[in-house]
């Protein structure tokens, strides 16, 4: 079963996704046809427990939507997957953009809603083959076969804006090895000091970016703990738990911070560690333009 959490400013649009869904076969649960009994909170809090998987329809109401946000609270808890289907162009906060870039989203907002649809079902289906299936119902059409996207490319889009404060840097397996530096000091929680970038912005978009870095550098945390174990707030509702590692790519030692509900982690190059400062640095292509994004971690 697939849960669809949506604002009510976007009904038609989720209803679309809905009946497009059901069509291909897929077993789908929404508010408020599916409500059972007189506790709607209830009732939809049941639905995500009992989901495989969960569509948020994102949008500039979704982003400011209490419920939308208590159910990918929820959701989250529980573990359950969410793909992110964005159905209109908005302007990013920090913590937007970093829930799109712990997620694999599909665009849909400047695309054909046929063409982006078809794209989900491909992510589901890819995400499917790697965890567990999701209840289908008999399809109306009589084909039954699929063909998963080849190219899992069509699956990702980087947004453009703030450079993402963790993404992925892309590197060969073989090349991660453990560091022989000591990492007793990195143990503790760590506050931002400061942040830079070198996209060239608008006067406009400088200062809703010094908006959203004063808000970061208020709300952020990274605790390291001794069993390996790390605690990040300041992106989401909600604190992210996970492992975190120090590792070393030909002679470089990286922090990889791997959150719970992802395969992989986060690798950020340590440009400088003392006792009680910590530079990172991570390397980002948006819009085809390399961002390198340094952040300055001071330990409380």
């Amino acid at each position: 079963m697939i849960v669809i959490s949506y604002s009510k400013e976007d009904k038609n649009t989720a209803k679309k996704l809905l009946s497009k869904l059901e069509f291909k076969g897929y077993k789908c649960w929404m508010e408020p046809r599916d409500i059972k009994g007189n506790n709607k909170k209830e009732s939809i809090s049941l639905a995500i427990k009992e989901t495989e998987l969960m569509i948020l329809l994102f949008s500039k109401y979704s982003n400011n939507s209490d419920d939308v946000i208590e159910q990918y609270d929820l959701a989250f808890e529980e573990e359950v997957p969410i793909i992110p289907f964005v159905v209109s162009d908005l302007k990013m906060t920090v913590s937007a953009q970093h829930f799109l870039n712990t997620h694999d989203w599909i665009n849909a907002f400047d695309s054909n809603f046929n063409e982006a649809t078809e794209d989900l079902i491909d992510l589901m289906e890819s995400e499917e083959a790697d965890n567990s299936s999701y209840e289908k119902k008999e399809p109306r059409s009589q084909k039954n076969t699929k063909t998963p996207l080849a190219n899992n490319e069509k699956q990702k889009y980087i947004i453009g804006g703030i450079a993402a404060v963790f993404v992925v840097i892309l590197l060969v397996i073989f090349f991660w090895q453990p560091s022989n530096n000591s990492d007793s000091g990195l143990i503790g929680s760590w506050s931002l000091t400061n942040y830079e970038d070198n996209i060239q912005r608008t006067p406009e978009d400088l200062t809703d970016f010094q908006g959203q870095i004063t808000y970061l550098k208020q709300n952020f945390s990274l605790t390291l703990k001794d069993n390996n174990s790390f605690e990040r707030r300041g992106f989401t509702p909600q604190a992210e738990f996970g492992t975190w590692d120090v590792l070393s790519i030909k002679g470089d030692d990286y922090l990889k911070l791997t959150p719970m509900n992802k395969k992989d982690g986060d690798a950020l190059l340590m440009r400088e560690f003392t006792e009680d400062k910590l530079v990172l640095s991570i390397a980002s292509n948006i819009d085809s333009m390399q961002v390198i994004t340094t952040l300055t971690l001071q330990k409380n």
